[in-house]
């Protein structure tokens, strides 16, 4: 086994520039890709998400398609209307005996129909735009095969959820630049690949191939962001990230809002992805990664590029350290690897573990649940949608302040409580209007916080060594319980609040867990296994003696 090496990358960072311009070029560059994750994680929400439309009534509609209106005064005399929402395959029996009536009065009386409901024609619908989904390609219609386009989030989330430990065990074994050109490119590949689909089945494999080899590309970018930047720029690496995600978001509702084809969309919003190829040359590998597998040579190349860059220099201690890091290399045997089941034999470690499950289950439950109702509720879902997206930004600037100011611990926490009492007081609130929006948004914002505290919360609790494994294992759990989230709305249909108190359920339980984190803020990453376990002693030698 080689040495540890006795190099302290905080203290070469603060000499050469925590967040200098060599960071800052690379930051941006890693930030392209983070912002592009948002496709491969929602793109099927647009693609293969529930559409609006109803039967069409040959004996009230124009014969001129382009004057058909979606929801007509009269649209409850013929149709059966839910949650302000017209059936999609039914519609009421007409009374013969009164057809004349049509042309007597020129509209549609509810005379003209009975309150029996029939089945009409697919091939006779009225839609409320030009929007088209798998459902219009697929002929997926009707609410008894909603389920069918369900399926295809349930398999979004399972792909991320074979992904994602493997990602992290790739990344900890072979570096974070690999795993971060490769997950994009795939995905791209594949997604494009979708958008050509000709049945739903080919539709599904391609859904799941996606996810399972472009999950990746966000954790992967977050941790080498992390690990680009010095202490103290930590929380605002992590807040630009997030936002970037955000971004991602909206531009992917703009998209879809603005491209009326779902082949086209895919295409349109996966392209981005192939300037992947040329970050072999863009972007260095992760310092704290190359430290860890003991490449110093390769450590001093990219920090004499950071030296000129920043325009600062290495004092002569820190050069020692490099220089004699280098002979112990090279005197010793190939480093080990630490597996992460090994270092989670350590009961502290597993605990953690453990808990920082609990906390990404649940975040991530009810940050992509959240997203996923906000379509699903009344009103233009492309604005929901992008609105609720919009939600995050200011969220994760208030987090950069939280997270410094209140620590990790009492921001996730809070989080947790306040995104569960938003989400369970629909319990009360009426339907429709602006209050329900209101009321997700600020969930939310609350989810959101939650989530951005728990990636930092995880990233700074385990050992370099381990580091991204465990980050990888932590969000596989969490997206197998996401698996279950494009199927909440569906909850709905039982009792319409359902869905959200879940969420504020779970979200109660989650914030009280949380508390048995120890406080990270102000500590370095830990390198070893014996650093992540003491991080609670460090804590409290650096209150001690600060």
């Amino acid at each position: 086994m080689a040495p540890k090496n006795d190099i302290n990358l905080d203290s070469i960072l603060h000499e050469l520039g925590e967040f200098g311009k060599f960071q800052r070029i690379n930051f941006f560059l890693i930030c392209i890709p983070v912002t592009l994750a948002a496709v491969s994680a929602f793109s099927y929400a647009f693609a293969a998400g529930p559409s609006d439309y109803r039967c069409r009534i040959p004996e009230c509609d124009s014969n001129n398609t382009n004057e058909i209106e979606y929801t007509p005064l009269w649209i409850s005399n013929a149709v059966p209307v839910k949650n302000n929402k017209p059936s999609f395959c039914k519609r009421y029996k007409p009374n013969i005996n009164d057809t004349e009536n049509v042309i007597l009065e020129n509209e549609c009386p509810s005379i003209l129909f009975t309150k029996k409901e029939i089945t009409c024609n697919t091939s006779e619908l009225v839609f409320p735009n030009k929007h088209t989904t798998i459902a219009n390609d697929f002929d997926i219609y009707c609410e008894e095969n909603q389920w069918r386009l369900t399926i295809v989030g349930t398999l979004n989330g399972f792909g991320q959820f074979l992904c994602l430990p493997f990602t992290g065990m790739i990344s900890d074994r072979y570096g974070r630049k690999t795993v971060l050109m490769g997950s994009i490119l795939l995905s791209t590949i594949v997604g494009i690949g979708r958008s050509f689909s000709t049945n739903i089945n080919q539709y599904m494999i391609l859904e799941i191939l996606d996810t399972s080899l472009g999950a990746g590309a966000f954790s992967t970018g977050f941790i080498l962001g992390m690990e680009l930047v010095g202490p103290s720029y930590r929380v605002l690496a992590c807040a630009i990230l997030s936002i970037c995600f955000a971004l991602g978001e909206i531009l992917l509702g703009v998209a879809a809002w603005y491209i009326y084809s779902w082949r086209t969309f895919l295409r349109v919003v996966y392209a981005p992805g192939f300037i992947l190829i040329f970050y072999y040359w863009l972007i260095p590998e992760s310092l704290r990664w190359l430290i860890s597998k003991n490449r110093i040579s390769k450590v001093q190349h990219v920090l004499k590029r950071m030296s000129k860059i920043n325009n600062k220099h290495l004092s002569d201690k820190s050069l020692e350290v490099l220089l004699n890091a280098e002979d112990k290399t090279e005197e010793s045997e190939p480093i080990k690897t630490v597996n992460v089941w090994a270092a989670l034999k350590n009961r502290t470690l597993l605990f953690r573990f453990i808990n920082c499950s609990v906390a990404w289950i649940v975040s991530n439950l009810t940050y992509y649940g959240l997203s996923l109702n906000s379509v699903a509720i009344s009103g233009n879902k492309y604005i929901n949608f992008i609105s609720v997206a919009a939600a995050e930004i200011p969220a994760y600037i208030l987090t950069t302040a939280l997270l410094d100011r209140l620590g990790r611990r009492i921001t996730l926490c809070g989080s947790f409580f306040i995104a569960g009492v938003a989400c369970l007081s629909f319990v009360v609130i009426p339907k429709g209007g602006y209050l329900q929006i209101i009321f997700i948004i600020i969930g939310k914002c609350a989810a959101t916080t939650a989530f951005t505290a728990v990636y930092i919360f995880t990233t700074e609790l385990f050992p370099t060594c381990v580091r991204h494994s465990v980050l990888g294992y932590c969000s596989m759990l969490s997206k197998f319980a996401g698996t279950l989230a494009p199927h909440t709305p569906l909850l709905a249909l039982i009792w319409g609040p359902m869905p959200l108190v879940i969420f504020g359920s779970i979200g109660l339980i989650a914030g009280f867990s949380a508390l048995f984190f120890p406080e990270t803020l102000n500590t370095k990453l830990p390198n070893t296994i014996e650093e992540s376990v003491n991080l609670s002693k460090r804590r409290r030698r650096q209150q001690a003696t600060g």
